[in-house]
C-alpha cells in the first residue's frame, strides 16, 4: 500500500471517528434534555373541554402548580356531545397523578412577554378520587381578549364624552350661565343669602333669651295648659252633644 492511500485510510478513519463522535455528543444532549423535561418518563392522558383556547398550541406547556408537568398534544374541536367546545388533550407525567383529582382545574394562561400559552393546573386535595388516563379534567375558560378590549374602548368613548360634558357644565358656571352659573358668581346673592342666615339666627337668639311675646310664649307654660284644658273642655262638649241627653243634644239631633 503507497502512501497515499495509507493517508487516504488515516482521513477516512478520523471522519468516521468525528461522526460518531457527534452523534454521540447529539444522543447524550437529547437524552439530558429530554431526562430534564420528563420525556422518557411515563405519561397518562387528561382531556380539557373549553369553550375557547386563546391561541393555545400543540406542544404548549402543562404546568402543575407552577411546575412543568407535561405538554398539550392535541387541540380539536370536540364531537357529540361538546360540540360547542374545544377539546384540549394534555400528556402528563405519571409521577404528578396521585396529585391532579377530580376537584382539579385547568385553565389557559400567558408565559412571558411574547404571549405564549400554557395550561396551568391547581392540585388537587385527597379527599376527591385521582383522575385516570383518559379522563375528563374540569377546565375554566379564559378571558376573551377581544371582547374586553371591545367594552374598554366603548367605556372610553362614554368616560370621553362625559369629559367633555362636564367641561361644557364647568365652562358655563364659571361664565355664570344658567342657575347655578349665577349662584356661584353672584357676589350680592351671597350677601343676601349670608345676611339672611344672620337675620334667622338673631330671630332664634331673640325667642331663646329676648322678652318679647313670641319668646314669653315659648318659654311660658301657662299658656300650653290654658290650650290643653280648652281642648279637653272642647271635646266633652262634643261628647255631650253626640251622646246626651240634652237640649243642645236634642236640637243636634233633631
Amino acid at each position: 500500500m503507497t502512501t497515499r492511500d495509507q493517508e487516504e485510510k488515516r482521513h477516512e478513519i478520523t471522519v468516521g471517528l468525528t461522526i460518531l463522535i457527534g452523534i454521540g455528543i447529539i444522543v447524550f444532549v437529547i437524552f439530558a434534555v429530554s431526562r430534564q423535561q420528563g420525556l422518557l418518563e411515563e405519561r397518562y392522558e387528561l382531556q380539557v373541554f373549553m369553550s375557547r383556547v386563546n391561541g393555545l398550541q400543540i406542544g404548549a406547556p402543562v404546568r402543575l402548580n407552577g411546575v412543568r408537568v407535561g405538554s398539550v398534544t392535541g387541540v380539536v374541536f370536540a364531537q357529540y356531545p361538546n360540540r360547542s367546545k374545544i377539546k384540549v388533550t394534555l400528556e402528563i407525567q405519571k409521577a404528578v397523578q396521585d396529585r391532579i383529582r377530580a376537584d382539579s382545574e385547568a385553565f389557559i394562561g400567558t408565559l412571558g412577554l411574547l404571549g405564549d400559552k400554557f395550561v396551568s393546573i391547581t392540585m388537587g386535595t385527597p379527599d376527591y378520587p385521582m383522575l385516570q388516563d383518559g379522563d375528563e379534567l374540569k377546565g375554566a375558560d379564559p378571558i376573551d381578549v377581544e371582547k374586553l378590549i371591545d367594552e374598554s374602548v366603548d367605556a372610553l368613548g362614554e368616560l370621553k364624552k362625559t369629559t367633555v360634558q362636564l367641561k361644557e357644565i364647568t365652562r358655563k358656571i364659571n361664565d355664570g350661565e344658567g342657575t347655578i352659573g349665577l349662584l356661584v358668581n353672584d357676589a350680592e346673592l351671597y350677601e343676601n343669602l349670608n345676611g339672611a342666615m344672620n337675620m334667622l339666627r338673631d330671630l332664634q337668639s331673640d325667642m331663646v333669651e329676648g322678652d318679647g311675646t313670641l319668646a314669653k310664649i315659648l318659654r311660658d307654660t301657662t299658656m300650653y295648659d290654658e290650650l290643653y284644658r280648652f281642648l279637653k273642655n272642647t271635646n266633652v262638649l262634643t261628647d255631650s252633644l253626640v251622646n246626651g241627653r240634652g237640649t243642645a243634644a236634642k236640637l243636634v239631633k233633631d
